[in-house]
């Protein structure tokens, strides 16, 4: 137990600057993803969620920087997302 942690702390902090660029991508992929597969367009979803199809495209090119909490359950339910670990890390965690 104790390598498998160690070995997840050395990918996470060998360069965080990178992995925080590759984790953001991959929710921007998953939202994107998840959006296409409920039939949403961008403006579809940005308009259930109150928010403007710029944020929308943001968080799908990989910057969801400005996404918060309250934002990001949001998305979850409007999507219908069940499982929220699914959008935060994929299934290739």
């Amino acid at each position: 137990m104790e390598s498998g942690q160690s070995g997840k702390a050395h990918c996470a902090s060998a360069s965080e600057g990178s992995a925080q660029l590759v984790i953001n991508e991959s929710i921007g992929t998953r939202i994107r993803t998840l959006r296409e597969a409920g039939g949403f367009t961008q403006k579809d979803l940005a308009v259930a969620m109150g928010v403007t199809q710029a944020a929308v495209s943001a968080w799908e090119s990989g910057n969801p920087s400005n996404l918060k909490l309250q934002t990001f359950l949001n998305i979850l339910d409007v999507l219908g997302v069940a499982e929220p670990e699914y959008l935060i890390r994929g299934t290739d965690w």
